[in-house]
C-alpha cells in the first residue's frame, strides 16, 4: 500500500490485494476503488473511506450478535443448573464472553 502515494500508480498485486480486502462486502464495486490517471491508476480515497466504514460497521455487528448470543448461552445454561451454581463448563462460558468483549476492545481501539 506504501505505493498508493507515488506517481507511478498502483501495481497489479495491491490492486488485486485491495479487492481482496473487501471480498466480505457483499454489492459492491471493486472498480469503484479506483480510477485512472495519466501516471497510471489511483486509489479513490473518498470510495475507500466508504468502504473502511462499512466493513467496520459489518464487523462490529457480527462482533456484538456473536456477544449477545454468547449471552443468552450463558443465562440459559445458569438458569439449568440453578442461581449461584457454579461449575467449570459455566466458568469457560464466561471466559469465551470476555474474550470476545476483549476482542471487541482491540477492534474498536484499532478504529
Amino acid at each position: 500500500m506504501s505505493e498508493t502515494g507515488t506517481s507511478t500508480g498502483l501495481s497489479i498485486e495491491t490492486i488485486e490485494s485491495l479487492i481482496a480486502g473487501f471480498s466480505d462486502l457483499s454489492g459492491i464495486n471493486p472498480a469503484s476503488l479506483f480510477y485512472s490517471s495519466a501516471d497510471g491508476v489511483k486509489v479513490n480515497t473518498a470510495a475507500m473511506l466508504r468502504l473502511i466504514e462499512a466493513e467496520n460497521k459489518l464487523k462490529m455487528t457480527d462482533i456484538e450478535s456473536k456477544i449477545e448470543k454468547q449471552r443468552k448461552a450463558i443465562a440459559d445454561y445458569q438458569s439449568q443448573i440453578g442461581e449461584g451454581v457454579d461449575d467449570s463448563k459455566l466458568r469457560k462460558m464466561n471466559d469465551e464472553l470476555l474474550e470476545m468483549m476483549r476482542n471487541q476492545s482491540r477492534y474498536f481501539a484499532m478504529y
